[in-house]
């Protein structure tokens, strides 16, 4: 037996039993990001997808920015106008895209 294979089969007797369980990958992910501190949605892209899809290509043309902070969805707009119409429309926005991803994700919609 070569070396590092006597070393690990000495340290998983010491070790005992595993206390490892299934879980689907986006939840490891999740548990990883969270203990390592890093700020990352998962549904960060589809989320902007969707948004995109809802207000369609003609107003698409005028956002410059468009950023996903925690739960809110910030979205930066050139021409004033379609600013106040996605204004008055943002929390229909915000139910449409939690009902296409099926889950509460996004909180809020800011619009600047």
């Amino acid at each position: 037996m070569s070396g590092l294979n006597k070393y690990y089969v000495l340290e998983k007797k010491r070790r005992g039993r595993s206390t490892a369980t299934e879980a689907p990958i986006y939840e490891v992910l999740n548990q990883f990001m969270k203990k390592s501190h890093i700020d990352y949605n998962p549904y960060e892209d589809k989320i902007i997808e969707i948004f995109k899809e809802i207000v369609g290509t003609v107003v698409v043309n005028f956002i410059t920015d468009i950023r996903l902070k925690g739960a809110i969805l910030n979205v930066k707009v050139s021409l004033p106008s379609v600013k106040a119409e996605l204004f008055m429309v943002r929390d229909a926005m915000k139910d449409s895209i939690n009902r296409r991803l099926k889950k509460d994700v996004l909180k809020g919609i800011v619009i600047k």
